[in-house]
């Protein structure tokens, strides 16, 4: 039987008091966090992480590899890689020593107003193009990269999202999803009208196949709201961490806004649209790209987020299919029929 959240609290909180007596480091300075690869202690100036695993431990030694190659050249502040070393009695694996990004963390959106979040979102526009813009280093990618469709999970809800992002097979995978909603709102005794016009369904294969179209750039590929750091009392992104899944891919997996936390920022969906229209334009320009929809990222977010609404119907991860099954679809599929409608061409 696996421990609850406060036994594995408390041992984390014993390790970290041994571990502060013994490399003279102030405990009630620091802070105990952690993911599902790794704990980490963290202390002012920088963060010791501890890996759960072998294969947890590869993906931390990838992201050192990351922040030294890396660090200083993105256009947005991401750790500097420290230094590793080995102890037993704390780690069987390689801990590794990262520099602190300073500044406001998760969950500081949980306490935003509207104008507060939007000014997020278009700060991430900037700050995503910046790292996008990056050469993408040859040698790292070769010793410690991959592809997004490889490192990829789940067949559902992450496998699908490269499969509609690769050029390849982004017209299928738009099928597939067209089918999925249609049954769901079949089964759910919902209209149906919009997703059986023909338009429908090759307007998302148009739309897709222009954004499946995009040069893969380095990612980070596991973005959330959790993963920013802001300027101090500012809405505006300074810093970026957890670099462990970086990858080459498509753009458009940074902007998978279906895995971002704060319940109150899904109070403000109603609002998505316009703020992902000039989100996407933003991004566009920042990078000068022409020729693309500014509607494409509302579409694809759109998309994303309903597909969980089905996949996960029984086991609802995200506060947006947290509510009843019936009314989350019937949202989003009018939310889509808008954003269908407004498909150039």
């Amino acid at each position: 039987m696996g421990q609850t959240k406060d036994e594995r609290y408390a041992v984390r909180q014993a390790q970290l008091e041994r571990f502060c007596a013994k490399f003279g480091l102030d405990k009630t300075q620091a802070i105990i966090g952690g993911g599902y690869r790794k704990d980490v202690f963290v202390f002012p100036d920088e963060v010791y992480c501890l890996p759960f695993s072998e294969a947890s431990s590869v993906f931390v030694q990838r992201e050192h590899a990351f922040l030294r190659c890396y660090h200083g050249q993105l256009g947005v502040e991401i750790p500097r890689f420290v230094k590793s070393f080995r102890d037993e009695e704390f780690c069987p694996y390689d801990i590794g020593v990262i520099s602190r990004v300073k500044g406001d963390q998760y969950p500081i959106m949980e306490a935003m107003d509207w104008p507060a979040i939007r000014s997020v979102f278009m700060s991430f526009a900037e700050r995503a193009a910046m790292w996008h813009l990056a050469q993408p280093d040859a040698k790292l990618l070769d010793e410690h990269g991959a592809s997004y469709a490889a490192l990829s999970g789940n067949p559902i809800t992450n496998r699908w999202l490269s499969w509609l992002l690769e050029p390849g097979t982004s017209a299928q995978t738009a099928a597939w999803v067209h089918e999925l909603l249609l049954d769901a709102a079949e089964k759910t005794g919902l209209d149906t009208t919009f997703l059986k016009r023909p338009g429908t369904k090759q307007g998302w294969a148009k739309v897709m196949a222009e954004l499946s179209s995009l040069e893969p750039v380095i990612l980070h590929a596991d973005m959330h709201d959790g993963q920013l750091v802001l300027g101090p009392g500012t809405s505006t992104i300074t810093g970026v961490i957890d670099w462990d899944n970086f990858c080459l891919g498509n753009p458009l997996v940074d902007f998978n806004t279906s895995k971002w936390f704060p319940d109150r920022m899904w109070l403000f969906r109603d609002k998505f649209q316009d703020m992902r229209v000039e989100m996407w334009q933003r991004y566009l320009d920042r990078r000068d790209l022409a020729g693309f929809w500014s509607g494409g990222l509302n579409l694809f977010c759109l998309l994303t987020e309903a597909v969980r609404v089905v996949v996960e119907k029984e086991r609802p991860r995200i506060w947006m299919t947290k509510g009843p099954y019936r009314e989350a679809l019937q949202e989003y599929l009018q939310h889509l029929e808008t954003a269908s409608r407004d498909i150039a061409g």
